[in-house]
């Protein structure tokens, strides 16, 4: 049986291998690598993290990236978006990750006025 604890914690992808793989950082300071390729298919943990999984921290990072496709594509207040999705899919505990409303209406205006890079969908938004 493969350990599901590791799908609870969150990822950001930092470098590509030589070979074609991605390699994907924890977002904390432990040392957790995981690799696969580019279209995001077969995982594989090469260093375990030091650290107990964050199951909130994983709701939270989801919901704020819905919000994010939302603005993009609504013409919605970024209050109304926020309290559409936190509301009714984000438990108390999560909604402490997602951070203040001032910080997520901010990144939702550089989102939707086109101030930040768009997601990471591939490689090639590197």
């Amino acid at each position: 049986s493969e350990d599901t604890s590791r799908w609870f914690h969150v990822y950001q992808a930092s470098l590509a291998t030589l070979d074609g793989d991605l390699c994907i950082q924890c977002t904390t300071d432990c040392k957790a690598i995981l690799t696969t390729t580019l279209d995001l298919d077969d995982p594989k943990l090469v260093t375990r993290h030091n650290h107990a999984p964050g199951e909130t921290k994983v709701v939270a990072t989801k919901c704020r990236s819905r919000m994010k496709q939302q603005v993009k594509q609504s013409f919605d207040k970024p209050s109304q978006i926020i309290m559409s999705q936190i509301s009714s899919e984000v438990d108390v505990s999560a909604r402490v990750h997602i951070g203040r409303a001032e910080s997520v209406k901010r990144t939702f205006r550089n989102q939707r006025f086109g101030r930040i890079p768009a997601e990471l969908n591939s490689l090639f938004n590197i």
